[in-house]
């Protein structure tokens, strides 16, 4: 049994990951919670998120920066980590990550979409 800290919601939304050197990457979320939010990429952008070619676990500190349009009144633009990564097939993978420094306006607006999405 999964035991979560906050409820994980399917969502599919616009997510823009910054990485450090200014590459912009555009994807779809799979789903979402208050901490965090996954999306599946291809292996080409795995090889830019993962210059070394590979993700070891969350000392590796893979960070960028995200840009969720969560609806047409909320964005969220947070830093985040990589706790997860999950090879899917030979070009698709899964990868998850936490969301960083949210300041407590922010947070509250999460975790408001969330709840609110979770009861649907």
């Amino acid at each position: 049994m999964e035991r979560r800290l906050s409820p994980r919601i399917e969502v599919s939304l616009p997510v823009e990951l910054l990485l450090p050197d200014g590459q912009l990457f555009a994807m779809k979320s799979i789903d979402m919670s208050y901490l965090g939010i996954s999306f599946n990429c291809d292996c080409w952008t795995v090889r830019q998120i993962f210059p070394s070619g590979h993700w070891s676990g969350p000392r590796d500190r893979v960070n960028f920066t995200l840009s969720i349009k969560v609806d047409e009144d909320f964005t969220l633009d947070c830093d985040s980590l990589v706790t997860r990564f999950l090879r899917l097939s030979e070009n698709e993978y899964h990868v998850g990550v936490q969301f960083l420094n949210l300041d407590d306006e922010t947070q509250h607006s999460l975790i408001h979409y969330v709840n609110e999405r979770k009861e649907l």
